[in-house]
């Protein structure tokens, strides 16, 4: 689908599309724009239900992993492959979206500490987790923390425009890409593979390493 322009000549420096502008486009391309932003919303919630058991069952799998390597290499009386492991440099841009700004805003609106002392301590504490979420994710850049709070918290979006379409849309890329990099991990597909499969593995990871009585 193509991007949606709205032009105002009298505007100076017109750097983005805010809530007035989006509600004077007309109503048929609203709408559109309304029902792409429901399938997005979806989308990206299930997403991160997805990503998050993903990521669950590859942090254990990771631990299962190098507990099992450890000892292969023991028993092989060979150095363990672990040295030069390296972490992921990733880092994302700050938020400049003005209506993930005004996200975050609502969000601490409802879930601020001083904003929750009427509610139950459950509750507060719940609100209080959310609260952090979305303060990490605006202090990282991690759009989709606002984004996946925002939505936990029901909180409505006005003035849906093309603009903010396409930051879920980036959003929902990065989480697919998240996915698919954990599955295709060496760690994740070895947990799931038979003993001698798993060993097959191990041999082929750790044929170049020292024997350590040399």
């Amino acid at each position: 689908m193509g991007r949606l322009f709205c032009v105002h000549t009298h505007m100076k420096k017109p750097k983005k599309l805010n809530n007035k502008i989006s509600k004077a486009l007309p109503e048929p391309q609203q709408e559109m724009l309304s029902r792409k932003f429901k399938k997005l919303k979806h989308k990206i919630s299930y997403l991160n239900m997805e990503n998050e058991e993903v990521s669950e069952v590859f942090k254990h799998a990771k631990e299962v992993f190098i507990s099992e390597m450890l000892k292969y290499c023991s028993s092989k009386n060979i150095m363990h492959p672990f040295e030069n492991a390296s972490r992921d440099p990733t880092k994302k841009d700050s938020i400049d979206n003005e209506q993930i700004k005004d996200l975050y805003r609502e969000i601490v609106k409802k879930t601020h500490p001083d904003k929750t002392l009427e509610l139950t301590e459950e509750e507060s504490r719940s609100r209080s987790d959310l609260y952090h979420e979305a303060s990490e994710g605006k202090s990282s850049g991690d759009l989709n923390a606002i984004l996946k709070v925002a939505l936990e918290l029901d909180i409505e979006i006005d003035g849906i425009n093309s603009e903010l379409l396409e930051v879920i849309e980036g959003e929902i890329l990065i989480l697919e890409s998240k996915i698919s990099k954990a599955k295709s991990d060496i760690m994740y597909r070895w947990y799931y593979e038979d003993s001698e499969a798993q060993e097959s593995i191990f041999a082929q990871l750790t044929k170049n390493e020292n024997n350590l009585d040399k």
